[in-house]
């Protein structure tokens, strides 16, 4: 173990992190400031959808935003015991970090407010050739969750979550069911069962019958794995 003594500078606090290693590390701060402060799982949740966002059309910049963010609050909370709510935006340092800078923007339709591989130009394009894509995908979203698809749009990983979407309006994805494509509740909301599980009942159940009719002698319902 290194301990760093006489108070020299950590040279990996200047290192910059990736927004994967950024996630990690916020998600053990975050686990760590709701065990002692539970009320403010809301307002983390919604900084870090915000720094995701940031980080796709703004690329590394996210973490000088993050870095000037949580020194101007402990400043204020220090000095002047005001408390920042971290699910607000600071618009002022996004002027600071963005300017000058070459946002990521739509390579097909020129749009900012989505990437070239979210258009729903080229998805609408790929659902011609390849219908499946459109309701699920095999691409994986920031967080290397499946990404899941509706009419060419993706559909919000985060509303099906259990700890649900905090974007309050500004969401760029479908707030829908991934399993029923409704959009009056959430996947852990959902009371319809997967396409494979009723596949699944569907094909015991076929055995069933047909054991019946070459038998005459109904099988055991447990031998084809039903419920007792």
């Amino acid at each position: 173990m290194e301990i760093n003594v006489g108070n020299k500078p950590d040279p990996r606090l200047n290192r910059q992190l990736t927004i994967q290693e950024f996630i990690k590390a916020f998600g053990k701060f975050k686990r760590v400031m709701t065990s002692a402060f539970p009320g403010r799982r809301f307002e983390l949740d919604a900084f870090e959808e915000d720094i995701i966002e940031i980080s796709n059309f703004y690329g590394q910049k996210f973490y000088d935003y993050h870095k000037l963010f949580s020194a101007k609050a402990s400043t204020l909370l220090q000095e002047k015991q005001i408390k920042v709510d971290w699910s607000k935006r600071d618009r002022d340092l996004m002027i600071l970090i963005g300017a000058g800078v070459e946002i990521n923007i739509c390579k097909l339709c020129h749009m900012v407010d989505h990437d070239k591989k979210f258009c729903p130009l080229q998805l609408s394009e790929k659902s011609v050739s390849t219908p499946h894509l459109t309701e699920n995908s095999g691409n994986s979203d920031i967080r290397g969750r499946k990404g899941f698809y509706h009419n060419g749009k993706e559909i919000c990983n985060n509303f099906n979550s259990m700890s649900g979407c905090h974007k309050d309006g500004r969401c760029l994805f479908l707030h829908m069911c991934s399993n029923c494509r409704n959009y009056d509740h959430s996947v852990t909301a959902c009371h319809r069962q997967s396409s494979h599980n009723d596949s699944e009942k569907n094909r015991k159940n076929h055995a069933f019958k047909n054991t019946v009719a070459k038998t005459g002698t109904p099988a055991s319902k447990h031998s084809f794995g039903s419920e007792k």
